[in-house]
C-alpha cells in the first residue's frame, strides 16, 4: 500500500508539473518551460490508470486517486493563498482551512475516476482506456459545472505549447483535448505492464503517431490566413499598477488615470487604430447613464475595462464591465462580465451563509447577460473569469464575435503560476473558436494569440508597457463552435446507459469479459 500511495503522490505532482509551475523563491518564470513539460502529463495519467484498474477494494482506489487529486491541486492552486491573505487581507488561519477546502473538493473528482470507469463498462465494451478517457472527460466537464463551476487545469490546458495535440480543441473543445491526454497515458500504462509488451508498445505508439500526425494537419489548417477579412492594429495597455495600490484606488484616483492615459497617447503615437485597456483600469465606477468621458477623447477608440454602476430607487447595483468608447469620448456600448467568481465579486447564497467575500468590496457585482459583440470590428468580450469556460468564449463567436478580448487583473496572484495557467486557457479559447484573442492584463501577462494557437508579443509580468498586435478578423466557425462540446455529450450518454443498465435486470447480461474486467481490473491487459 505504501507503494501505491507513493505513486499516487508522484502521479498527481507530475501531472502539476505538466502545467506553468513558478516558485518565486527560484524563478519568476515557470521552472520546467525550457523543456517539454507536457510529456509528464503521460506518465502522471499512466500511474493514474494503474491505480484506478489495481486489484484491491475500489473504496482503496477512490482514496488513492484522492491522495493523487490532493498533490496536483495543491501544487496546481497554491497561489490563491497569495490572493487571500496578502491583498485580501485574510488572515493566515482562515485562508489555509480555505485552500484546503477547494483542493479537496477538486481532488474528490478525481477520487470518482475508478467507480466511473467501472460504470462505464455496464455502457460499452469498449477497451478500458477509452472508459477511462470517457470517464476524465465526464468529471472534468462535471467539475466545470457544479456549484457554478470551475473547470481551472483541466487535462487538456496542459498542452498549450504542444500546438499539434491542441489543435483538436478546434474539433471538440478543450474536453477533446483532455479526452486525448487520458487515453494517451492509459495506453502508455498498458504498454508498460502487458505481458506481451511489444504489441502493446507499438499500439501506443501507432496512436500516438496518429494523433499527432491528424493534430499537425488541423494546425495548417488554422494557420491559413486566406479566411481572414480586415484587420486591426491593437495597442494592449499594461499599467503595471500594484494591487496594494488597486485595492485602495479612491486614494490614487490620479496615479492610475494618468499612468494609463499616457501609455494610451504613446500607443496612438505608434500607429495603434485601438486601444485596449485591461479589467477595471479606470479608477471607479463609470454611471450607466453617462454619454462621454472627455479624457478618452484620443482619436482612436478604446475598449476599456471598468466598474459600472446602477442606480435604481436609490438602491446601487454595480457590474465589472468593458466600455466601447469612441474615438471623441462618446461610451457606445458596454458588456457586463457574465460569470463571477464565487466569494471574490459574490457571495452565492448569502443569506444563509455565514461567510463573507474574499476581497475587499462593500456589495456583490450583479452578472451580464448579453454575448453580443462590441465595436465596428464586432470583438467578442471575456472578463477574467469568463475566459476559463469555453461555452462562453462560444456563445460570443455564436452571437456575432470576430475576435476575442480578454481583460483581466491577475495582479491578486503576484508573482506565482496563475499568470501563466491563466494565459494558456486562451490558447484554447483561440483553438476552439478559430478566432485571434488578445489579452490585456494589468500586469502582464499581455499578449495576441492566432487561431492556431501561436503566442505573439507577449510582455513580462510587472513591467509597465504597451504591446502592438495586428489582428486578423474572422467569420468562419470551427467544427466545436458549430457543434460545441459532442463529446462531452456523447460520454454523458454512455454514462446513462450504463447507469441504467446497472440498476436494470439487463445488467445480468453484461458482456462476462467486461464484467470480469470491472471485479479484476489487473486481470485485462490489452487496450
Amino acid at each position: 500500500m505504501t507503494r501505491r500511495l507513493g505513486l499516487a503522490m508522484l502521479s498527481g505532482a507530475l501531472m502539476a508539473l505538466a502545467f506553468p509551475f513558478v516558485l518565486p523563491s527560484l524563478s519568476p518564470t515557470p521552472l520546467l518551460d525550457g523543456a517539454p513539460r507536457e510529456l509528464l502529463v503521460l506518465p502522471g495519467v499512466a500511474g493514474l490508470y494503474v491505480l484506478t484498474r489495481a486489484a484491491i477494494p475500489l473504496r482503496q482506489r477512490a482514496g488513492l486517486l484522492f491522495v493523487a487529486g490532493w498533490a496536483h491541486f495543491a501544487m496546481l492552486l497554491y497561489w490563491l493563498d497569495i490572493a487571500m491573505v496578502q491583498f485580501g487581507k485574510m488572515p493566515q488561519w482562515q485562508a489555509l482551512p480555505v485552500l484546503f477546502l477547494l483542493v479537496s473538493y477538486c481532488a474528490l473528482y478525481w477520487a470518482l475516476l475508478p467507480a466511473l470507469t467501472q460504470l462505464f463498462c455496464h455502457a460499452v465494451a469498449w477497451p478500458a482506456p477509452v472508459r477511462f478517457a470517457l470517464a476524465v472527460v465526464t468529471l472534468e466537464w462535471l467539475r466545470g459545472q457544479m456549484f457554478t463551476g470551475f473547470p481551472w487545469g483541466l487535462w487538456g490546458y496542459s498542452q498549450a505549447r504542444n500546438l499539434p495535440l491542441a489543435s483538436f480543441a478546434s474539433l471538440g473543445g478543450v474536453y477533446l483535448v483532455s479526452f486525448l491526454v487520458a487515453l494517451g497515458g492509459a495506453m502508455l500504462a498498458v504498454a508498460l505492464r502487458a505481458p506481451t509488451k511489444r504489441r502493446a508498445t507499438l499500439r501506443f505508439v501507432a496512436v500516438l503517431a496518429l494523433t499527432h500526425g491528424v493534430g499537425w494537419g488541423l494546425l495548417t489548417h488554422n494557420q491559413r490566413e486566406d479566411t481572414f477579412g480586415g484587420h486591426e492594429q491593437v495597442a494592449l495597455l499594461q499599467g503595471s499598477i500594484p494591487q496594494r495600490v488597486k485595492n485602495r484606488t479612491a486614494e490614487y484616483v490620479e496615479q492610475i488615470r494618468t499612468n494609463y492615459l499616457e501609455l494610451a497617447r504613446q500607443a496612438v503615437q505608434r500607429g495603434a487604430t485601438l486601444l485596449v485597456w485591461p479589467e477595471a483600469a479606470w479608477p471607479g465606477f463609470i454611471r450607466t447613464h453617462e454619454l462621454r468621458l472627455p479624457d478618452l477623447a484620443l482619436g482612436v477608440p478604446s475598449l476599456m475595462g471598468a466598474g459600472a454602476m446602477r442606480v435604481t430607487e436609490g438602491k446601487p447595483e454595480i457590474f465589472n464591465s468593458a466600455f466601447w468608447v469612441h474615438a471623441q469620448g462618446e461610451l457606445v456600448s458596454r458588456y457586463d462580465k457574465r460569470h463571477l467568481v464565487p466569494f471574490g465579486e459574490y457571495v452565492p447564497m448569502r443569506a444563509i451563509l455565514p461567510v463573507q467575500k474574499f476581497v475587499p468590496g462593500m456589495i456583490d457585482f450583479s452578472p451580464g447577460h448579453s454575448a453580443a459583440p462590441l465595436g465596428e470590428s464586432a470583438v467578442g468580450v471575456l472578463i477574467c473569469y469568463d475566459g476559463i469556460f469555453p461555452e462562453i468564449a462560444r456563445e460570443s463567436i455564436r452571437a456575432g464575435a470576430r475576435w476575442l478580448v480578454n481583460l483581466t487583473n491577475d495582479g491578486w496572484y503576484g508573482v506565482s503560476s496563475a499568470p501563466y495557467q491563466h494565459r494558456d486557457f486562451y490558447v484554447l479559447r483561440a483553438i476552439e473558436t478559430g478566432r485571434f484573442v488578445l489579452r490585456a492584463a494589468n500586469n502582464g501577462i499581455s499578449l495576441a494569440i492566432t487561431p492556431a494557437g501561436e503566442q505573439r508579443a507577449a510582455t513580462t509580468l510587472d513591467t509597465r508597457t504597451v504591446s502592438l498586435a495586428n489582428v486578423f478578423l474572422s467569420d468562419r466557425q470551427t467544427p466545436y463552435v458549430r457543434l460545441g462540446d459532442w463529446g462531452v455529450a456523447l460520454a454523458l450518454g454512455l454514462l446513462a446507459v450504463g447507469l441504467l443498465n446497472k440498476l436494470t435486470p439487463r445488467a445480468l447480461h453484461v458482456d462476462k469479459a467486461s464484467a470480469h474486467s470491472a471485479k479484476h481490473p489487473d486481470s485485462a491487459t490489452s487496450t
